[in-house]
């Protein structure tokens, strides 16, 4: 899959959104680069960012408790009180994001 990178700020739209605030703070609009939803991992080699990506990674019990850590905090459903194991019961309602 290819991307186009983004060229500059406005490619994401904030000088639109918020015209005049990487200049009030002192920042040229067009140095400024924009990650939505990006978790860079950086390393002093590629095989050591590859290394800490796999170990963030990993399948454990922990990161499915943080998955779900976070899907309780999205949708205000608290879902340590299902079983793992077991379906989630029909009707559930949410007002979260």
């Amino acid at each position: 899959m290819h991307h186009r990178p983004w060229r500059d700020s406005r490619d994401a739209g904030l000088p639109q959104r918020h015209p005049g605030t990487l200049e009030r703070i002192g920042r040229d609009p067009d140095s400024c680069k924009v990650l939505f939803v990006v978790t860079p991992y950086v390393g002093d080699t590629r095989e050591e960012a590859q290394s800490l990506f796999d170990r963030t990674h990993a399948a454990t019990d922990w990161r499915a408790e943080e998955a779900l850590a976070h899907l309780s905090a999205f949708t205000e459903i608290d879902f340590s009180r299902f079983d793992l194991d077991e379906r989630i019961p029909d009707g559930l309602t949410t007002n979260g994001h």
